[in-house]
């Protein structure tokens, strides 16, 4: 997504990095590749089936803490991850923000150092290796620019020139993780985030394949994500797009990913409507018998939503999180889903805050992300963002991709003629002491009844090497739906529902057996696992003592915010130095439309020298796209919090 700043920001002090010697990898040749299903075998996602997502289903987007300053929150970042239960979080290796012009081995030096902390909490990162809207370092002018309003990276990009400097970065990065013995922290490596190409949408397709032919070159383990955020991203308008297709049946990757916000209903999609992917793209299997898992790596809400709620009515809004995650739990594919933003609280380096979306963007106005249950602050009390991380800790996520594969046991000759599955589950009490799981069996070969007497459910794999069953199934209850679907009235009694004891389940994913019997003996066995969050504790704050009595404040003065130069109108170039008049200001960020809470680039900065006296005017080196633009000058002070802001159209020639 997009991404919004709204406080001071801290120039990052670069790393002393040893700098690895890049091993020489011969770029194939640029072919066309037509997005067709094929019979062809393909490899299985390296992602496990039994425990997909590192022992949680939560991912917490933190797109550039990799980047901050100081090390201390990066680990508050990572105790906040282990607090919501989450167990991957989700980085950038590029900063969008416009900062930070870190090289691969500064990045892989970066994540090296904090293996560590990742270690120790449970934590492992999804890494994207490129961000859409900031390319890396070093790339050619033509890689990146304005589209859709937004700076995203264009088609010469995905077309060749990612053989360039993305392709050395990139290798830098995995070697220097790689040479620190680091590779362990990472879940998967990402081509980029929100990759697409719409203005010839097949380009996508040569480009994922040959770029993870590249990363698999380099990591032969690591599972491989594609970044791309539904079938509408990649081939605007096509509600069965067959590149999306191929993505999902036969792309060298090991996931389909989906990024959604502010989706209401399949008439109100929001800014991704991925129920063309959810109801079209997954829904028949593929020819060549793979079906990855589906991550939803970000869903969310935005402060406001036109016809939903006001920035002010943060009830409504929690209310449409609900519906969002309840609507991408129905699909049994779906693994997990990521939450947006998940900064925490207590971090003093607010460079990535994001005021419009995630659960950065929570809180009085202006959002700050207040409300935490893990941490209130700025506000003084939990609120809706601690209502929203409730719901987050407290979901028992069950996957039953499985549940309708059901196998003979050993000790019965081997048949298929067992159907039946789990029903998705949604919703739940999050205090609930047990969980309610519905679902159908029946056994096709029967010529009376469903043909199956008895359902048991086992913890583990292995019903043999348990003392005894879990819990048993109510069975026969009624399955209209089930009757009507296969045309059989006999089956309309096919309904059972498992009362499952949640004190029997443990943090992480607890793997289950489902054992069906029928009458003449026979036992068949399927799989389904239940998630419970592996939920870490608020660490203490450190102890602040005052050795003075506390002064009482005094009206901050009046804040003053002049734009001495250019004038409005006034024509300049594409690198041009803003003079702004600001004498109780201590940073001015200069942002081009749609301005800074609405997804705008930022394009310059400049900050007071720490300890010194702010300057009563600040030049601020910009760098523009051609043509007219508005700037949008922020002014603000760390010490006041008062913050201004004027706006000045030019022409860039």
């Amino acid at each position: 997504m997009v991404l919004n700043t709204v406080v001071p920001r801290l120039r990052l002090v670069s790393l002393g990095l040893a700098t690895l010697v890049a091993l020489a990898v011969a770029a194939p040749t640029t072919m066309a590749i037509e997005p067709q299903a094929t019979d062809t075998p393909v490899a299985a996602s390296r992602i496990s089936t039994a425990d997909p997502l590192n022992g949680g289903y939560l991912i917490a987007n933190m797109h550039g803490m990799l980047f901050h300053p100081d090390i201390n929150d990066i680990s508050e970042d990572l105790a906040y991850a282990r607090w919501l239960g989450a167990g991957v979080v989700r980085v950038f290796a590029t900063d969008s923000n416009g900062t930070h012009t870190w090289n691969g081995s500064q990045v892989g030096t970066r994540i090296a150092n904090i293996a560590p902390m990742l270690r120790a909490a449970h934590l492992r990162l999804i890494v994207a290796l490129v961000n859409n809207h900031q390319d890396v370092p070093g790339d050619l002018s033509t890689d990146a620019g304005w589209m859709d309003n937004y700076m995203q990276l264009l088609l010469p990009f995905y077309t060749g020139n990612w053989r360039g400097a993305y392709h050395q970065f990139v290798h830098d990065l995995i070697s220097t993780v790689q040479w620190y013995n680091a590779q362990d922290v990472i879940f998967a490596w990402e081509l980029g985030n929100e990759l697409h190409t719409p203005v010839q949408p097949d380009a996508l397709i040569s480009f994922i394949t040959q770029d993870a032919a590249d990363v698999r070159g380099l990591d032969p383990i690591t599972p491989i994500l594609p970044g791309t955020m539904g079938a509408n991203h990649v081939e605007p308008g096509n509600h069965n797009s067959p590149i999306a297709r191929w993505l999902y049946c036969d792309a060298p990757v090991d996931a389909y990913t989906l990024h959604a916000y502010d989706w209401v209903s399949r008439q109100r999609p929001g800014d991704m409507p991925i129920d063309w992917d959810l109801d079209n793209i997954l829904s028949q299997p593929c020819p060549n018998g793979r079906a990855l898992p589906v991550i939803v790596e970000e869903l969310g809400t935005s402060r406001a939503l036109a016809g939903m709620y006001t920035a002010d009515a943060e009830q409504d809004r929690l209310a449409q999180e609900q519906r969002q995650i309840e609507f991408v739990r129905h699909f049994p594919q779906v693994v997990g889903f990521g939450v947006w933003n998940a900064e925490s609280p207590r971090l003093v380096d607010r460079t990535f805050i994001d005021t419009r979306r995630g659960l950065t963007s929570y809180g009085s106005l202006p959002p700050q992300g207040g409300g935490s249950c893990y941490d209130p602050t700025p506000d003084p009390v939990p609120g809706a963002r601690c209502q929203l991380e409730q719901l987050l800790r407290g979901e028992r996520f069950v996957r039953v991709a499985a549940s309708n594969q059901w196998t003979a046991s050993p000790l019965v000759q081997s048949s298929d003629s067992l159907v039946g599955s789990v029903d998705p589950v949604y919703d739940g009490d999050a205090d609930a002491s047990s969980l309610t799981l519905t679902g159908w069996i029946a056994d096709s070969s029967a010529t009376d009844g469903t043909g199956v007497d008895e359902l048991d459910v086992y913890v583990g794999t292995d019903p043999a090497a348990t003392s005894g069953p879990l819990t048993s199934a109510r069975m026969g209850l009624k399955r209209d739906d089930v009757a009507a679907n296969v045309g059989n009235p006999d089956w309309v009694d096919s309904g059972f529902a498992i009362n499952l004891p949640l004190d029997s389940m443990t943090p992480g994913a607890n793997l289950l057996t489902l054992a069906a019997h029928t009458p003449d003996g026979g036992m068949y066995l399927s799989t389904l696992a239940v998630v419970v969050p592996n939920l870490g504790a608020v660490p203490a704050r450190p102890v602040l003592t005052r050795s003075v009595p506390v002064a009482v404040a005094t009206p901050p003065p009046p804040f003053r915010l002049e734009v001495e130069s250019p004038q409005p109108g006034q024509q300049v170039s594409r690198s041009y130095v803003v003079e702004v008049l600001a004498p109780t200001a201590d940073r001015v960020d200069v942002f081009i439309e749609p301005d800074r809470d609405q997804g705008g680039k930022l394009v310059g900065s400049a900050s007071a020298t720490p300890g010194a006296p702010p300057p009563s005017t600040f030049r601020v080196t910009l760098n523009l796209p051609l043509d007219g633009h508005t700037l949008y000058v922020h002014a603000s002070s760390s010490v006041t919090g008062q913050q201004a802001l004027v706006t000045v159209p030019v022409m860039v020639h």
